[in-house]
């Protein structure tokens, strides 16, 4: 069961992800709103990781099960533009762009550097982002307990 509840927390980037389309098109958000969204949903991924501590037993779990939607979705990315040159036109398509529309903001701001790259190299730099923030949070508590043992 706790297992499942972190599937569940994986897959939470995808509803946040709508969500944020939909305001982004709703209230013609710009600028400033977008890119704290992302730091915001940054700390809500670090504070992912922090729980998840409780939900498994190995670090390596944690970040294996926390992390594979964002792996497989990041694999369909890249399928779909690479090999196809294209996103499906179907739910799939829409799903994979959404998935990383909280963290594309705060990328495209760090990928500025990086010269001449596609939208999935910028998912890969949210994944690389999400991962991190993740095993910062499983590693703050992890520390946490280990010196506080009652917490």
């Amino acid at each position: 069961m706790k297992r499942f509840v972190l599937v569940l927390f994986a897959v939470s980037p995808l509803a946040v992800g709508y969500w944020l389309s939909y305001a982004l098109q709703k209230f013609n958000w710009a600028g400033g709103v977008p890119f704290m969204i992302s730091i915001l949903f940054l700390v809500y991924w670090f504070l992912i990781g922090y729980f998840s501590v409780r939900l498994t037993k190995s670090a390596r779990e944690s970040l294996l099960i926390g992390n594979s939607f964002a792996a497989l979705v990041l694999l369909l990315n890249v399928f779909q533009e690479v090999l196809l040159h294209r996103f499906f036109l179907n739910g799939i398509g829409t799903a994979t762009q959404n998935f990383y529309l909280p963290m594309i903001p705060l990328s495209v701001k760090i990928g500025f550097f990086i010269p001449h790259h596609a939208f999935w190299g910028t998912c890969i730099l949210a994944f690389i982002l999400m991962a991190a923030v993740y095993y910062f949070g499983y590693s703050f508590k992890q520390k946490r307990l280990n010196r506080y043992p009652a917490a």
